[in-house]
């Protein structure tokens, strides 16, 4: 789904695949009552405990050299005896190493998890008690381990597709954890707006205890968290409407095919364009008529990508389309029909777009100065070079015909824009010098993440030792 997940931009995109990986296995042992059932019996009710962690560890595979199971990452055995881990706010400061901020991530969403389920077992285990909540010694009723254990699936499955879900309000590129939270949250709202049983503060709180805080997010909370819907006063030609409009041709072609093959062809062709079907594509529609040839500036807010003629001064390079602008990427056009648990549905459409730049590395002790990178120039072409990205998810509301999120890693400094035509962009410095400590600076070998070679994952679980 997100090909640029693959570049180490920051600390967190290595440890993203690690840690959702294991998420994944982890959550969907406990979607199976059958299987649950026996292991809440042994450890009477209480999921984290030490036999079923170890039953988890075992299944999935003890790893090999210095690097920790999926169970090392919850707890660790002090003197014989396993423990959960103590979050801190320093963790996620401290920790910049792929696998351990896969586990960071692992134990942040675990740590929701069996909030989540604690919270749901309250009242079984009060009537169970008298009260008290404290199980006596013994076996537990078989009724209650049959309600324990439904109550863990269920809870289980809700966190795996709460996770799961957040991964369409995910930027394209540069993905980083408090991306993800916000991600989790807003997706969570969009489709249920009642939090009784209090999902989205167990997210939040299990975050906050590891020191994962989003940036620019003044205080955490659900309402903070959540990305703001996209204020459409400022889209004076009202291209949102326009592509909202055309996209509704996507959506009655794919709604009803079910064959992937089919689905993977229309689509490539909605978005390159396919004359003999009479398909114009999406690609030519936004860059040649509307959208950003439209209205270039209020494009360029949107998405945070460079559509004005500033882009040669970024090093992007010029489209080989017919209008000779810059060249963007429509990485992913995708259809998504939710229906949540009050029966609302949701018709939406997700589109990413990312953008390319070429820049030169002057480094002066230590501290990086970029331009554009001069093809053919001897100089640029035998010293140090890297490629910057920026990308923006759009998420159309298609009932309504409105752009209802865009989620952005801009390219250019979006903090004091004007509307004006003659106004200057300047670099990201903040996302370009973090790109560059991880990619070519000095977070390489923190990182561990072996971006030079084909199969940057697969290679790095090859070693004992993290390799760059």
């Amino acid at each position: 789904m997100y090909s640029r997940f693959l570049e180490p931009t920051h600390p967190d995109t290595a440890g993203f695949h690690e840690g959702f990986a294991d998420i994944v296995a982890l959550l969907q042992h406990f979607t199976h009552p059958e299987i649950v059932r026996n292991q809440v019996r042994l450890v009477r009710g209480q999921i984290d405990a030490e036999n079923l962690l170890a039953k988890l560890a075992v299944e999935f595979g003890q790893s090999t050299g210095e690097y920790r199971s999926l169970r090392d990452a919850i707890g660790k055995t002090v003197d014989g005896v396993w423990q959960r881990n103590s979050p801190s706010p320093t963790d996620y400061e401290n920790n910049l190493e792929c696998h351990g901020r896969g586990a960071l991530l692992v134990s942040a969403v675990f740590d929701a998890f069996v909030t989540i389920y604690k919270n749901r077992t309250a009242d079984l285990l009060r009537i169970a008690t008298g009260g008290t909540g404290i199980l006596p010694n013994g076996d537990i009723h078989p009724d209650l381990v049959s309600r324990l254990a439904d109550e863990a699936s269920k809870t289980a499955s809700h966190v795996l597709n709460m996770c799961i879900r957040a991964l369409d309000y995910c930027p394209p590129v540069d993905l980083n954890y408090g991306d993800y939270l916000r991600a989790l949250i807003t997706a969570d709202k969009e489709l249920v707006a009642n939090d009784d049983k209090h999902y989205r503060i167990a997210f939040i709180n299990a975050f906050r205890k590891r020191g994962i805080i989003p940036a620019g997010v003044p205080n955490l909370s659900a309402d903070t968290l959540g990305y703001s819907i996209y204020e459409s006063e400022s889209d004076k030609k009202g291209f949102a409407r326009d592509i909202s409009q055309f996209l509704r041709g996507f959506k009655e072609k794919l709604a009803y095919k079910t064959n992937r093959e089919d689905i993977f062809n229309e689509t490539r062709d909605f978005i390159r364009g396919n004359p003999r079907l009479g398909i114009k594509g999406l690609h030519s529609y936004m860059f040649d008529e509307h959208g950003a040839a439209k209205d270039p500036i209020t494009f360029e807010n949107i998405t945070g990508l460079v559509f004005s003629e500033q882009y040669k001064d970024f090093g992007i390079r010029t489209s080989n389309s017919s209008r000779k602008g810059p060249s963007v990427e429509i990485h992913s056009l995708r259809l998504h029909n939710r229906i949540g648990p009050d029966g609302n549905v949701l018709n939406q459409i997700i589109m990413t777009l990312s953008q390319r730049c070429k820049l030169a590395v002057e480094e002066k002790d230590g501290v990086p100065a970029f331009r554009k990178f001069r093809y053919g120039s001897k100089t640029d072409m035998a010293g140090e070079s890297m490629i910057f990205r920026g990308g923006c998810t759009l998420i159309f509301d298609l009932d309504n015909l409105t752009l209802r999120h865009a989620i952005r890693k801009p390219i250019f400094d979006t903090r004091r824009l004007t509307n004006k035509p003659n106004r200057k962009l300047k670099f990201n410095e903040s996302r370009l010098k973090m790109q560059w400590r991880c990619m070519l600076g000095d977070l390489v070998e923190d990182i561990g993440f072996a971006h030079d070679k084909p199969e940057p994952l697969a290679f790095i679980h090859q070693a004992k030792t993290p390799l760059i």
